[in-house]
C-alpha cells in the first residue's frame, strides 16, 4: 500500500510539474511572487501573535482572555467560510471514479485526497499563526500551555474534515446540472451576504463602534453566558480548551480535545462512507426507487391560462419553468429580501430619518421602478440567448411566432413585475413614500414592462447572441456585442424617460392643472399605459412575422456563438 501511495504521489507531481512548466511560465512566476508576499505577511502576523501571547494576555482577566479567543475564532471562521465558497468547485487530486478500475484501496485514495484538501492557503497560514500564539502563551504562563497546540491542531482537523465532507456531498449533487445551478446561486447569494455582514453589524443605532463594544468588554457578568455558548457550539471548544490549559483544568482540556478530535474522525468516516456509496451506485439505486414511488401528477404545461389559446398557455408555462431554473433569474429574485434586510437594519439605526427623506424626495420610488428592469434587461433584450437548443425546439412547433413571443413575454412577467411589486411593498412598509406614490408605481411597473417587451422583442430578433447559462457572459464577436450593449443603453433611456417624467410631475406637480380633474400624474400614467399596450399589440404581429423570416439566421448565430 505504501508503494502504491508513493506511486500516486509521484504521478501527481509529474502532472503538476508539466502543467506549470509548459506554456505557463508567467502564471508560475506570478504564483511564486504571491507565495513570497503571503509568506512575508504570515511571518509578520505570527510575530504579532507571539507578542500578544507573551505580553498582551498576561495579567488580563479570564473573561477578557476568553473573549479574545472567541473573537479570533470568529474571525478565522469568516475567513474559512470565504475559502470554502471559493474552493467549492475544486476537484480532488486523485479521481476516485477512475481509480476504482485499478487495484488501489479506495480508502487510500480517499485518505490522500483528504490530506491534500487540508493544504489550502487558509490552513497553511492559520497553523503557523496558531502555533505562534501558543508559543507566546507558553513563554508567559509556563511549559504546560504548550498543550494548547494540540487543541489548535484538533480544531483545524475538525474543520478540515467537515469541510471535505461537505465539499464531497456538494460534488455529488453537482452531478445533476439542475441542482448544480441552484447550488451555485445559493453560493453567490451567501457570498454577497457574507460580504455585507460587516456593514450590517456596524448599523448599531447610530452609536460608535467603541461605545457599542465597551459594555461587552467591561461586564464580566456575561462570562457565564459566554461559557455556556462555548460548551454548546463546537467552534468554541478551542477557546474553552485554551483557557483550561492556562488554568490547569485537566478535565475541560481533555474533553474539549477529545470532542474536536472525535468530530473530525466522524466527519472523515462519514465522508468516506457517503463517497464510497456514491461511486458504487448505492445513491443511484435509492434515487431510482424513490422515483418509482413518486406519483405522476398533471404537468403544468397541460393547464389552461384564460384567455390564451392552449398552445400559447403551454408555451408560457414551459418558458416560466425554464426561467425559474435559470441561475441569473434566481439570483435577481433574492435581491428584494436582501434589500429588505438592509432597510430593516438601517431603519433601526440613526440613519432612518435620512432614508425616509429619500423616500419623500423620490429617490426610493425611482429605484423601485427602474432597478428590476435594469437587473433583468439582459434577459428582456435577448429572449433566445439563454437556451439555443430550446429555440431549435420552438422552430419545430407549428405555432405562430407571434404566440411564441407572447409566451416569452408572459413567462418573464412574474419575475420582473414580481420583483418590482416586492420592492414596492418593502419600501411602503419601511419608508414614507405615501399611498399616492405607491399607487402610481403600481401603474408604471406594468407599463414599463410592456415597453421593455416591445423593445426586447425587436432586439431579440435583430441582434441575438448566446449567453453562457452558468456565467451569464456573452459569447461571440466582442465588437458587435459592444454596439449591442450601447443600443441596449439607448433603448433603456428612451423607455424609462416617460415614466421618469411622470414621477417628476408627481413630485413637483403641474401648474395650471384643473382641480376638478384627477391628479395629473395618474392621468398621464393611465394614458401612457393604454398607449403602450396598444403599441405592443400592433408591433407583436409584425415582430412575429419578422421572427419567422429570420429564425434560421438566429439559430445559426446562437449555435455559432455557443460553439
Amino acid at each position: 500500500m505504501i508503494d502504491q501511495a508513493f506511486g500516486l504521489l509521484r504521478l501527481q507531481y509529474l502532472l503538476a510539474w508539466r502543467t506549470w512548466t509548459r506554456g505557463r511560465t508567467l502564471a508560475a512566476a506570478a504564483a511564486f511572487a504571491f507565495g513570497i508576499v503571503g509568506t512575508g505577511v504570515v511571518s509578520v502576523v505570527c510575530a504579532g501573535l507571539f507578542l500578544l501571547g507573551a505580553n498582551g494576555l498576561k495579567g488580563e482577566s479570564s473573561y477578557l482572555q476568553l473573549l479574545l479567543f472567541n473573537a479570533m475564532i470568529a474571525a478565522y471562521a469568516v475567513v474559512w467560510v470565504w475559502s470554502f465558497l471559493i474552493e467549492i468547485q475544486r476537484q480532488d487530486v486523485f479521481d476516485q471514479r477512475k481509480l476504482l478500475h485499478f487495484p488501489v484501496p479506495p480508502g487510500l485514495v480517499f485518505g490522500m485526497n483528504f490530506v491534500s484538501s487540508l493544504l489550502t492557503p487558509t490552513l497553511l497560514a492559520a497553523v503557523p499563526c496558531g502555533i505562534a500564539l501558543v508559543a507566546g502563551m507558553t513563554f508567559a504562563y509556563g511549559p504546560h500551555v504548550a498543550m494548547a497546540a494540540a487543541h489548535a491542531l484538533a480544531f483545524f482537523f475538525m474543520l478540515g474534515a467537515w469541510q471535505y465532507h461537505l465539499r464531497g456531498w456538494l460534488s455529488i449533487l453537482f452531478e445533476n446540472k439542475r441542482k448544480r445551478r441552484a447550488l451555485m446561486t445559493v453560493v453567490a447569494i451567501a457570498t454577497i451576504l457574507l460580504a455585507q455582514t460587516p456593514a450590517l453589524l456596524t448599523l448599531n443605532g447610530g452609536k460608535d463602534v467603541k461605545a457599542w463594544m465597551d459594555p461587552i468588554l467591561k461586564d464580566p457578568a456575561l462570562e457565564p453566558a459566554l461559557l455556556d455558548l462555548d460548551r454548546f457550539v463546537p467552534l468554541g471548544w478551542l477557546a474553552l480548551g485554551a483557557r483550561a490549559v492556562i488554568e490547569r483544568d485537566g478535565f475541560t482540556a481533555a474533553w474539549t480535545f477529545a470532542g474536536m478530535t472525535g468530530l473530525g474522525v466522524l466527519g472523515v468516516l462519514w465522508g468516506y462512507r457517503s463517497t464510497l456509496r456514491f461511486y458504487l451506485g448505492a445513491g443511484n439505486a435509492r434515487a431510482g426507487a424513490a422515483a418509482k414511488r413518486r406519483r405522476a401528477g398533471r404537468p403544468l404545461t397541460a393547464r389552461l391560462l384564460p384567455p390564451l389559446a392552449e398552445d400559447t398557455a403551454a408555451l408560457a408555462y414551459a418558458q416560466l419553468l425554464a426561467y425559474g431554473r435559470h441561475p441569473q433569474v434566481r439570483m435577481q429574485l433574492f435581491m428584494p429580501p436582501i434589500l429588505g434586510l438592509v432597510l430593516v437594519m438601517v431603519s433601526r439605526s440613526g440613519d432612518a430619518d435620512g432614508l425616509r427623506a429619500f423616500g419623500t424626495l423620490g429617490v426610493v420610488p425611482t429605484a423601485v421602478l427602474f432597478m428590476p428592469f435594469a437587473n433583468f434587461s439582459m434577459l428582456l433584450f435577448n429572449l433566445f440567448g439563454i437556451d439555443p437548443r430550446g429555440f431549435r425546439g420552438l422552430m419545430l412547433l407549428p405555432v405562430p411566432r407571434t404566440r411564441t413571443l407572447l409566451a416569452k413575454n408572459l413567462a418573464l412577467a412574474p419575475f420582473v413585475c414580481g420583483t418590482g411589486f416586492g420592492m414596492l411593498a418593502v419600501s411602503g412598509l419601511l419608508l414614507d413614500i405615501g399611498w399616492r406614490t405607491a399607487a402610481l408605481l403600481a401603474l408604471l411597473i406594468p407599463q414599463l414592462y410592456i415597453a421593455y417587451c416591445i423593445a426586447g422583442n425587436f432586439l431579440s430578433v435583430a441582434y441575438p447572441y448566446h449567453l453562457s447559462r452558468d456565467t451569464m457572459r456573452s459569447q461571440g464577436d466582442r465588437l458587435v456585442l459592444f454596439f449591442v450593449g450601447l443600443a441596449s443603453v439607448f433603448f433603456t433611456f428612451v423607455l424609462c424617460l416617460p415614466a421618469g417624467l411622470i414621477l417628476l410631475v408627481n413630485l413637483a406637480g403641474m401648474p395650471g392643472w384643473p382641480e376638478s380633474l384627477p391628479e395629473p400624474a395618474f392621468v398621464m400614467a393611465l394614458a401612457l399605459l393604454g398607449v403602450t399596450a396598444g403599441t405592443y399589440a400592433l408591433t407583436l404581429v409584425h415582430t412575429g412575422d419578422w421572427l419567422t423570416t429570420r429564425e434560421q439566421r438566429i439559430l445559426g448565430k446562437l449555435m455559432k456563438d455557443k460553439n
